[in-house]
């Protein structure tokens, strides 16, 4: 059970987009947003079928996301010791017969209250009995404000390191590794 008020903070954000130029396309070789993660916790989505957004499986396949879907994100990751890990998704560009066409979609992010701690829920017995893996210690964990911030503040502006993983770079934000997938 989670403490009162802990969910109060949600943002909801509407996303448009239309048709790119070519030269855009080829530059992006179709990739309107690369594989990423979010950093919130749980994202509820609705988008017309006309937006390509795909999820990729962890040998790297893709398949389109659904128009209504809800997706766990870094957050969650955080409170369930890694037991709900986050989806990586990209979006491309929509298939011949839609890209002539206007595209939206519509995203509620729940946040946490921006105090509260990015720590497991060890007391849960499911969580328990999968074990827990702890991103950091316990006396260095972020808020939900700072995560979101730093998470926010360095996409697409920080130097990244070549991962472990192929095809995968990282960075340090608040002492935890982030992966950004290429």
């Amino acid at each position: 059970m989670l403490p009162g008020g802990w969910y109060d903070t949600k943002i909801l954000q509407q996303c448009s987009s239309s048709h790119r130029h070519s030269h855009d396309e080829e530059k992006s070789k179709d990739v309107w947003l690369k594989r990423h993660t979010d950093a919130s916790s749980i994202i509820i989505l609705w988008s017309q079928p006309t937006l390509r957004q795909q999820f990729s499986t962890p040998v790297k396949h893709y398949h389109d996301i659904p128009p209504q879907v809800i997706n766990t994100s870094d957050m969650m990751t955080f409170f369930t010791g890694g037991y709900y890990k986050p989806m990586i998704h990209r979006v491309i560009q929509p298939s011949s017969d839609q890209r002539a066409y206007h595209h939206l979609g519509a995203y509620c992010f729940a946040m946490p209250d921006n105090d509260v701690r990015l720590l497991p829920f060890t007391e849960i017995p499911v969580l328990k009995c999968a074990g827990i893996e702890r991103q950091c210690l316990d006396k260095d964990s972020p808020s939900c404000e700072m995560w979101r911030m730093r998470r926010m503040k360095k996409y697409r502006r920080s130097d990244f390191k070549k991962g472990v993983e192929r095809g995968v770079e990282e960075e340090v934000i608040e002492g935890i590794v982030v992966k950004h997938y290429n």
